[in-house]
């Protein structure tokens, strides 16, 4: 059909006449977008994908009046679309994209609110779904970039060890080694309970990133901590009986990082002794007769 029989200028688009000339690829010209995929149309309407896959629907005057629920199922189409910029992977997209342009057909084409707000629910789950998904790959992918960087950390320590035992001692090498292998025990620990772990899957994904690698951070300042009181013979003192010392630190330095409650009663232990310590070097005033 020509241009010319289609349609007349309104602004910079043509108000169409008839949409069922017009298939994929096509410039669809009340809205000036080329039809990437069509999702439904007929004389008076057309729903489609456009290049960039964003939801498009024009109707002409022929139409007549909106069905019930227009207005609420576009204004849902709107706010799950621009979610879907930041939940969703590029692949994912064109999916997405399909279920809300089908609930859009569904009101226009059948008059049907109930079956376009039923694909809107399936299109908001989709979305959450896969966009918690996408937050616990990020999540996971950032606790294992922190970790191996970690440990590489401590390899290049005991790879250097005459050299740093010579500007901190023994005990510092150890301590140093030790507190990297915290990271390893904030990884068992985000493995164990990522499902439990909270997370916005609207949100966008550097926070999930900086919250990974802070998760990770620490755990190894938590088994520093760890390290520090095992040398100073604070908390268990039968290392030194372990045929096994430096392996027996690493090990009890990897439960400090994934351990929520080993970290916070050797802070209380220490706590209660300094407070103890200093009650106890507190003279009572004496009383004249």
């Amino acid at each position: 059909m020509d241009d010319a029989d289609n349609s007349v200028t309104q602004g910079s688009g043509r108000a169409v006449k008839d949409y069922t000339s017009y298939n994929e690829k096509d410039r669809e010209p009340s809205l000036n977008k080329t039809i990437r995929e069509l999702i439904d149309s007929n004389d008076n309407y057309i729903v489609y994908l456009d290049e960039d896959l964003a939801v498009e629907w024009s109707f002409n005057d022929s139409y007549g009046e909106t069905p019930e629920g227009f207005g609420d199922v576009a204004n849902e189409i709107g706010d799950l679309e621009a979610l879907s910029e930041v939940m969703l992977a590029k692949r994912q997209l064109r999916a997405f994209r399909r279920l809300l342009a089908e609930a859009m057909a569904r009101i226009l084409g059948d008059h049907d609110e109930n079956g376009a707000k039923e694909n809107l629910r399936a299109a908001r789950s989709f979305l959450f779904d896969r966009g918690l998904e996408r937050k616990r790959s990020l999540y996971l992918i950032t606790a294992f970039i922190a970790t191996v960087t970690a440990c590489l950390t401590a390899w290049l320590i005991w790879h250097w060890r005459s050299e740093v035992t010579q500007a901190v001692g023994l005990d510092g090498l150890q301590v140093s080694i030790g507190a990297m292998f915290g990271a390893v025990g904030a990884l068992v620990f985000i493995l164990g309970r990522l499902p439990q772990i909270e997370m916005n899957a609207a949100a966008g994904p550097l926070i999930h990133c900086l919250e990974s690698a802070a998760r990770v951070v620490t755990g190894m300042l938590g088994s520093l901590l760890v390290a520090l009181a095992v040398k100073a013979n604070i908390v268990l003192g039968l290392t030194q009986s372990s045929g096994h010392e430096f392996a027996f630190l690493l090990a009890i330095c990897i439960v400090g990082g994934s351990s929520e409650r080993l970290v916070p009663s050797i802070i209380e232990r220490m706590e209660d002794s300094v407070v103890g310590n200093h009650a106890h070097g507190q003279k009572t005033p004496k009383h004249g007769a």
